[in-house]
């Protein structure tokens, strides 16, 4: 992020000294420092732009400043921030209007009702969000289609995939110690689990390590039925563990659903959990699935995989309270969402994956979920962030739906 603060000549120097100190003060205080001061149009052409500019406006007459400035930036969104004196919201106004007309770079505005910190702080947030949903580079064990991977990183990052078959010799040679079974036991009630099953996904998660580590990668994803075909065990506990680590892990090679796990981790510091939803009526929503991160429940279990009957399902209790819920489109043009009520979860049903949970949907649209739902998988994020899951689909070019 880079911090621009831009001002009409006009203004006092009184003024603008402590509206700029204000502002000074705040950014520290979150861990950035205001960057570049600019007032005078000839200034621009001094300052490089190799990130996401944030573009205080302390008063008006400074649109055609910004459009300037603007010219400078190729290949971010330009965030803009306006308060409520001094002509700072026309000139904002101008200038946003202008600059999208124009169409070459995407335009934020949030009109803030002071530069103090706490209307700062949700501004630096959503921008630290998007720098790092484009920093994702993630490796997946599997095939995807060019065109999959082609919408991915249109929006996020890179991807590098690699075979299933490529890792077998890598599983034969994993060396599995007393320590890393003790690693697992620590974190999950594993009475009636078979030790020695555990080992091949432990095994997973330590080559998962190996290739994230091998290729700079930030987050992982495999294709988990030809996998759990060929090796007999399935990924889940594996997929658990990275998230626990705060390391975003998909199943089934959803890059869709990763990006919305990497927005979890940066938001909450807590991992998202995938689900299917698996039944819906009046409003209440179960969703299931079995690669729930042990961090994010109060209890948790490993029990054989819904599906194969294979080793082994991680089988979770989340506490309840306030989550949000979101997927996007297959597409990648719509980010849907909703705050949901958590209000029972565990392995409630033998007829569904071993995660379940059960949670009230607070719905906008009038239709039911089944009607409306974007994807089949879902993922559930620790309390309301609705506003930040908004202003993320905007920035990232998708239409945001309030389910």
């Amino acid at each position: 992020m880079k911090f621009l603060a831009v001002a009409s000549k006009l203004h006092g120097e009184g003024y603008l000294g402590g509206l700029i100190s204000k502002l000074s003060d705040s950014l520290r205080e979150l861990g950035f420092s205001l960057e570049t001061f600019l007032a005078d149009i000839s200034e621009v052409d001094k300052i490089d732009i190799n990130e996401v500019p944030i573009i205080f406006i302390l008063t008006g007459g400074t649109s055609r400043l910004i459009r300037k400035i603007s010219e400078k930036v190729k290949g971010f969104p330009i965030i803009l921030v306006s308060h409520p004196y001094h002509n700072s919201l026309p000139s904002a106004l101008s200038a946003t209007s202008r600059l999208r007309v124009k169409g070459e770079n995407l335009i934020i505005h949030f009109h803030v009702p002071s530069f103090g910190k706490v209307h700062l702080e949700r501004i630096v947030k959503i921008a630290d969000l998007y720098e790092y949903i484009k920093s994702l580079k993630v490796v997946v064990v599997g095939e995807l289609e060019k065109k999959e991977i082609e919408s991915f990183e249109r929006i996020s990052g890179k991807v590098q995939t690699i075979g299933i078959d490529v890792i077998e010799e890598r599983l034969k040679n994993v060396k599995i110690e007393d320590y890393d079974l003790r690693k697992v036991v620590e974190k999950i009630d594993i009475t009636g689990s078979d030790l020695s099953l555990i080992k091949g996904p432990l095994s997973l998660y330590k080559v998962s390590k190996e290739l994230l580590k091998e290729n700079e990668a930030n987050a992982f994803a495999i294709d988990c039925f030809p996998f759990i075909v060929k090796y007999k065990f399935t990924p889940c506990l594996t997929l658990s563990l990275l998230l626990s680590e705060g390391i975003p892990a998909a199943c089934e090679a959803d890059l869709r659903s990763l990006i919305l796990l990497a927005v979890a981790q940066n938001l909450t510091k807590a991992p998202g959990w995938i689900f299917n939803p698996s039944d819906y009526h009046n409003n209440i929503l179960i969703g299931a699935h079995c690669t729930v991160a042990i961090s994010l429940t109060t209890y948790a279990t490993l029990i054989p995989h819904f599906e194969s009957g294979n080793p082994y399902a991680v089988s979770g209790t989340l506490r309840e309270g306030t989550y949000t819920i979101a997927a996007i489109s297959p597409d990648y043009k719509i980010l849907a969402a909703a705050r949901v009520l958590v209000t029972a979860s565990g392995t409630l049903s033998g007829g569904r994956c071993r995660t379940q949970v059960v949670m009230r949907l607070e719905e906008k649209d009038p239709r039911p979920f089944t009607e409306k739902a974007v994807s089949n998988h879902h993922v559930l994020i620790k309390g309301d962030v609705l506003d930040y899951l908004e202003k993320i689909a905007k920035i990232l070019g998708m239409k945001f739906f309030n389910y």
